[in-house]
């Protein structure tokens, strides 16, 4: 049933594409093919990786970390609208009272430390990874911050939740689920070390989410220039060699396939 699916498609396309030459003026056959190479060069001319040099500047890192912080807040804010939906209250609850206030100064951290964004560095990380903008160059480049950038968190991560269990309070994480009157000294300890954490993390957060949007967009690219080569050149094939008796043999086997396909969808 697959294979006939396959060549019935195939048929059916291979009709459309001949249809279109027979059925168009010379003037509008003209206008799709203008079409089609005016596509194919705005493909090729798409450089995603150099569109990120903007992110180089001062101001490029604030906005970064400001959209990092403006994502921040949409997962908190649909998470409360999500227990409120459901009705959940008291212990239920994924974010306690002691997890807003931990949000709160997590978000007013971030804001306050965009300047340091610049001090620390980051323009001279984007102007590395940047330094080569070629694809597999930057891939490289960036595969090296990802890893990076993984092992500091993740050796961080290991020695707060090593920290929380030596002092015998709840996981770093399960201290935003609690209430403010049951916070003690221990549980505070654990949350300041998610509140410092934070503003690096959302660094590292949105940097991989914009380099692996510009890898994507250069791989879609790449893949839009292809098909689009390979629908041009099959297309001036099927309309230049799929005449007469060649078009006769195809809508017919089209039309016997089409035909097939429904008696054998009935006798399903």
């Amino acid at each position: 049933m697959i294979g006939l699916d396959i060549l019935l498609t195939l048929g059916i396309l291979v009709n459309i594409v001949k249809g279109g030459d027979l059925l168009l003026h010379p003037q509008q056959r003209r206008k799709v093919q203008s079409l089609f190479e005016r596509l194919h060069l705005r493909l090729e001319s798409q450089r995603p990786i150099k569109g990120l040099q903007r992110l180089i500047s001062e101001r490029g890192q604030s906005r970064l970390m400001l959209v990092g912080i403006g994502e921040f807040l949409l997962v908190v804010a649909v998470d409360v609208y999500l227990d409120i939906w459901s009705g959940e209250s008291g212990e239920s609850v994924t974010i306690g009272g002691f997890g807003v206030l931990l949000c709160s100064a997590a978000i007013l951290l971030s804001v306050l430390s965009r300047p340091l964004v610049t001090r620390l560095g980051g323009p001279k990380l984007m102007r590395w990874l940047l330094a080569d903008p070629s694809f597999f160059a930057f891939l490289r480049r960036f595969a090296v911050v990802f890893i990076a950038g993984i092992t500091v968190l993740g050796i961080y991560q290991a020695t707060l939740w090593g920290a929380a269990y030596l002092m015998g309070t709840v996981d770093p994480f399960d201290t935003l689920e609690l209430p403010l009157e049951k916070v003690g000294l221990a549980t505070l300890v654990v949350g300041v070390g998610l509140l410092v954490a934070f503003p690096p993390f959302v660094y590292f957060w949105m940097l991989t989410q914009v380099a692996g949007a510009a890898l994507t967009m250069c791989v879609l690219t790449r893949l839009g220039v292809l098909l689009i080569k390979v629908v041009r050149a099959l297309a001036w094939r099927l309309a230049e060699y799929n005449k007469g008796a060649r078009a006769a043999l195809v809508l017919g086997t089209t039309v016997v396939l089409g035909l097939l396909r429904l008696i054998l969808t009935g006798a399903g």
